[in-house]
């Protein structure tokens, strides 16, 4: 079976628990290099947050469109669906026209994709970006491919394929992103050590 498929099923089946994890660890990230992001985002405009769960990414005065392949995980979101879109679907293929946002967003997502999907996700941010749009997505420091038979103690198998900072870089270089910064993130959450990077489309 398709290792996103599982995904999907294990996010699907602890949605309300991965939701208080979240909730108890107070996962809205503070790091300067957000601030970068949000910073380069112009009001009143439309951003995606790629994999979003139920804490969709929120900017004063943006639009966020939040996406999950978790349809459970989206449920557990508690605000105003009419001021924040909600939609299931998978990175590797976005149900989006072309440069429908000004920004993307994929924090704890992006490494969940098995690695033969990374560079066609990276170019489907890239396609649903306008040019010139910042990009911020979280990788391991290393490449690390693993799972854990009972993630969070669920009883429910998780899968990571993380290609590592250096790789990851790399690829978003081939594919037509400019780096602006990295920085390293503590994940209370995850498996393995992780990186912000924040890049722009050229």
């Amino acid at each position: 079976m398709d290792k996103r498929l599982d995904i999907q099923k294990a996010y699907d089946n602890i949605a309300n628990q991965y939701y208080n994890k979240i909730q108890e660890n107070d996962n809205n990230f503070n790091y300067k290099i957000l601030e970068k992001f949000k910073n380069q985002i112009s009001e009143n405009t439309l951003i995606l947050d790629a994999g979003c769960g139920g804490v969709p990414l929120k900017i004063d005065n943006i639009t966020t469109v939040g996406f999950d392949i978790s349809l459970n995980q989206l449920k557990t979101y508690n605000g105003d669906i009419r001021e924040m879109p909600l939609i299931q679907g998978d990175m590797v293929k976005l149900p989006f026209k072309d440069n429908s946002f000004n920004g993307v967003a994929a924090f704890y997502s992006y490494i969940h994709i098995p690695i033969k999907f990374h560079t066609q996700v990276l170019q489907e941010f890239h396609r649903v970006l306008t040019p010139e749009s910042p990009l911020i997505l979280v990788d391991g420091s290393d490449e690390w491919i693993n799972s854990n038979s009972s993630w969070l103690d669920t009883g429910e198998e998780m899968h990571w394929s993380m290609a590592g900072k250096e790789k990851t870089i790399e690829n978003l270089k081939i594919n037509n992103y400019n780096i602006q910064d990295v920085e390293p993130v503590h994940d209370t959450l995850g498996e393995g050590t992780k990186v912000f990077i924040l890049a722009e489309t050229i």
